[in-house]
C-alpha cells in the first residue's frame, strides 16, 4: 500500500543512498543516532551514548565502565554461589554459557487465534478456508506474554514440550519466572477446554509427550533444595 513515509528502511536510504527526505528529524516512532568516526590502520575507538528525555535536568556523563564492571562482578558472584560444587573451570563455563542462552531466549509472544481466523478489520479478509484449517478449534487462545522460546531466531514461538524441559534448567537461575511459565500454559487463555496444552504455533492441537507435570514436580524439588521451602501452593 502507498503511504507518505517515513518508512522502516529510511535509515538505510538516508545513510547509504544520501536521501535527505528518507527520515524525519523531529518526529516519529523510532529514532537513531548518527556519528561518524575516522580510524587509521589498526585504529580503535569506543563511544558511549546515553539517551535521555530532553527535559531531564541530569546531563552529567555516566561512568559506563564502572557500571559494566559492577554488573560483571554481580554476575560472577551469582554464578560463584550457584556453581560452588562444580570444581572444573571448563564445566562451570559451559553451564554459565548454557544458562545465558536460556536467558537470551526469553521473548514477548502474541498470538490471538480469533483475530488470526477472522482477520484484522483494517486489512483484507482472510480466505474462508482458514476457518476450517489449522488451529480453527483454538479460537479461545490469546497469548500475550514473555515466554521462553526454543530459539528466538529459528523458532520464535513457544512449544509446550520444549518449555517443560526449559523449566528444569531455568529453575537454577530464576525460580519465580519458571513457575509462572509452567502455570501460564494451564491458564484459560492457553489451555484448551478439553484439557490439552497448546503444542506449538503451527498446529496447537498436535500431540506432545506428557512432560508438563514432570517439569512442575522437578521445579518443585529444585526450589525446595535451593530455598529449603516446599512451595506446595505452586505444585
Amino acid at each position: 500500500m502507498d503511504g507518505t513515509g517515513s518508512f522502516k528502511d529510511g535509515f538505510n536510504d538516508y545513510l547509504v543512498h544520501g536521501d535527505q527526505n528518507a527520515v524525519r528529524f523531529n518526529a516519529g516512532t523510532k529514532a537513531g543516532a548518527h556519528a561518524s568516526i575516522e580510524l587509521g590502520p589498526n585504529g580503535c575507538a569506543v563511544m558511549y551514548m546515553r539517551w535521555r528525555p530532553q527535559s531531564s535536568p541530569d546531563d552529567s556523563p555516566v561512568d559506563a565502565e564502572a557500571v559494566f564492571a559492577c554488573r560483571l562482578a554481580e554476575a560472577d558472584e551469582f554464578y560463584g554461589a550457584l556453581q560452588h560444587e562444580i570444581p572444573d573451570t571448563d564445566a562451570r563455563l559451559v553451564q554459565r554459557q548454557a544458562l545465558a542462552g536460556m536467558l537470551w531466549s526469553k521473548q514477548y509472544y502474541q498470538y490471538d487465534v480469533q483475530r488470526w481466523l477472522d482477520g484484522d478489520p483494517l486489512q483484507p479478509t482472510p480466505p474462508a478456508s482458514r476457518k476450517r484449517g489449522r488451529n480453527a478449534d483454538w479460537r479461545h487462545l490469546c497469548n500475550a506474554d514473555i515466554v521462553s522460546m526454543p530459539d528466538k531466531w529459528e523458532y520464535p514461538w513457544y512449544a509446550s514440550w520444549d518449555l517443560a524441559f526449559h523449566a528444569a534448567a531455568f529453575a537454577l537461575i530464576d525460580l519465580e519466572f519458571v513457575k509462572r511459565q509452567l502455570l501460564l500454559l494451564v491458564k484459560d487463555r492457553y489451555q484448551h477446554p478439553n484439557g490439552q496444552l497448546p503444542a506449538y504455533e503451527w498446529v496447537l492441537g498436535d500431540a506432545n509427550p506428557p512432560v508438563h507435570a514432570w517439569a512442575a514436580w522437578h521445579v518443585y524439588e529444585i526450589d525446595r533444595a535451593l530455598t529449603g521451602r516446599a512451595d506446595r501452593d505452586f505444585l
